[in-house]
């Protein structure tokens, strides 16, 4: 029973998952998974060790045979609260991790869910009419694309930041996310690209009636009028 022990701490310590390629946690998931299974299996093997110290009290009679035995267990207990200890190091990591793997997820779905709403916003909006010539209606068009265009602009900053943030995980996380990041960067630059070739078709529109309101105003002006009374005066 004691080699069986013996033997169960010597393989925890010397356990490293990459000795096959196969058998690395590419995900938080999938790590939090293999060390579920480990602390289980250190669980079982704890409560044998305790069930043989208790057994070898028993038996305590003071010969060199029973110390050579308890030496033995107080050894192998030793080294059990050594893994213990790595094991909960290990699973505060772990936590971290899902924490920050999880908060990244909802970060992603909400500017998804964003994503989806400004879509449709951008298509449900009344399309450039070049033979427009209320400016106030112009601007009023311009001001929504605008906010639309701000919206984007935020939007681009989070992913920026989320993908700044992958580093702290596992390369499978940090793959998954990657693809799912590069999908919501094309789809904004697409609704961005389509905003922004209707805030320039607006801008060159509202540019061009108050040029003619500027005009307008200035042949209509009181001394427009008065010099050209004056002419007629003259003539």
């Amino acid at each position: 029973m004691l080699a069986d022990l013996r033997e169960t701490v010597k393989s925890f310590k010397m356990f490293k998952p990459m000795t096959y390629l196969w058998q690395i946690p590419r995900t938080v998931y999938s790590k939090a998974d293999v060390h579920r299974d480990q602390v289980q299996r250190l669980d079982e093997f704890q409560a044998l060790l305790k069930s043989t110290m208790d057994l070898a009290d028993q038996f305590s009679d003071d010969t060199s045979e029973w110390l050579l035995i308890d030496h033995r267990l107080q050894s192998i207990k030793e080294n059990f609260d050594f893994l213990f200890a790595r094991k909960n190091r290990e699973h505060r990591e772990i936590k971290t991790n899902l924490i920050q793997a999880e908060d990244i997820k909802h970060a992603m779905l909400d500017i998804n869910s964003q994503l989806d709403h400004l879509e449709s916003l951008s298509h449900s909006l009344e399309p450039v009419d070049e033979r427009e010539i209320n400016i106030s209606i112009n601007r009023t068009k311009l001001h929504r694309f605008i906010r639309i265009h701000d919206d984007l602009e935020i939007l681009h900053e989070r992913l920026i930041n989320i993908n700044d943030r992958l580093k702290c995980l596992l390369s499978g996380d940090q793959l998954r996310i990657t693809n799912d990041l590069k999908l919501m960067f094309d789809r904004l630059n697409s609704i961005k690209r389509i905003v922004r070739i209707y805030l320039e078709r607006l801008e060159k529109l509202l540019a061009t009636n108050e040029l003619h309101e500027n005009f307008s105003s200035i042949n209509h002006s009181p001394i427009r009028t008065s010099n050209s009374n004056l002419q007629r005066v003259y003539q």
